[in-house]
């Protein structure tokens, strides 16, 4: 009989050998990175679901607010307007609507076939609806609105509109996405822009791709040549042509210029231009009530011959 002393020693039957535990090494340090990027991964989810939220619900607000004052459907363009004898001035905007929603109303935008379907808006500044929606909401989306040294009776001979490129493809993301092809720029080419005076409908001719340093705007000129000039100098420059090919500069008096972000290049700029072809009075203008006055031949004559030289 083997002694108690003899049991568990080696060599003796019934042994099991006791492995010593080893503590892993560096467990604690992985259990740590893995809680910091689960926790960084969910941040990230949280901030694009939030970004995706904030694109989702401004469209929908834009979507309301074109929905309540501005109802017309995408075929609306030329061949509906030439075919079934729809005119500009059937395109009508609720301004009451709008105003009630925002003051700063001065104008609508619609290009046919794109996303383009917006209020215009006009801030003290051009900082003051950069972040700021029609619904006067905090919003990445922001609005389109008009240089701030623009006359809002859309009297200068050119009248510049800014909006956002957003990713989702609204605001005027389209003139920086797909205008800037030759293609897709000559499938829209009418822009209408309404106002509670008149309706503008303008063909668009250049779309010029360049940066935020380049001083492209220029509201006034100070006199037809300069306007000329300025026209030249977009028609040289862009990036697209007019499949009927480019009119003539001097022809061109009064512009549309719409602007927005191009992310191609460092700060850059995709900068749309059209004519005015067309205005009309929309049906739903309130008629003057203002009695008319008397023109004497003598002074009609002086008149005309004004109207004259100014053209000159």
């Amino acid at each position: 009989m083997a002694s108690r002393t003899n049991q568990g020693q080696p060599g003796n039957a019934g042994f099991v050998p006791v492995k010593e535990k080893k503590k892993k090494k560096g467990g604690g340090v992985w259990r740590v990175v893995f809680w910091i990027s689960l926790i960084a991964f969910l941040g990230a989810v949280a901030a694009l679901g939030y970004i995706a939220w904030g694109y989702f619900s401004s469209d929908q607000g834009y979507k309301q607010v074109a929905s309540s004052a501005f109802v017309v459907s995408d075929s609306t363009a030329e061949d509906v307007v030439e075919e079934q004898g729809f005119s500009v001035a059937d395109l009508e905007v609720d301004w009451e609507y709008l105003r009630s929603v925002n003051p700063a109303i001065v104008a609508w935008v619609y290009m046919p076939g794109t996303r383009i379907n917006y209020p215009v808006v006009q801030g003290k500044d051009n900082d003051e609806y950069l972040w700021v929606d029609f619904n006067l909401k905090s919003s990445r989306n922001g609005s389109i609105f008009l240089d701030a040294a623009n006359n809002p009776a859309f009297t200068d001979m050119n009248n510049v509109l800014y909006g956002h490129h957003m990713n989702d493809g609204s605001m005027f993301a389209c003139i920086s996405n797909d205008l800037v092809a030759n293609e897709e720029f000559n499938k829209h080419r009418t822009l209408y822009v309404l106002t509670p005076q008149l309706n503008y409908r303008c063909t668009t001719f250049a779309v010029v791709v360049t940066d935020g340093w380049d001083l492209l705007v220029q509201t006034t000129f100070r006199d037809a040549e300069e306007r000329t000039s300025y026209v030249q100098d977009k028609m040289d420059r862009s990036v697209v042509q007019p499949s009927e090919g480019m009119p003539k500069p001097e022809d061109i008096k009064q512009l549309f210029t719409l602007s927005t972000c191009d992310y191609t290049r460092d700060n850059g700029r995709a900068v749309l231009f059209a004519q005015v072809s067309d205005t009309t009075v929309p049906k739903s203008a309130p008629a003057s009530s203002a009695e008319p006055v008397e023109v004497s031949s003598e002074d009609l004559e002086a008149l005309e011959e004004g109207v004259a030289v100014a053209d000159e």
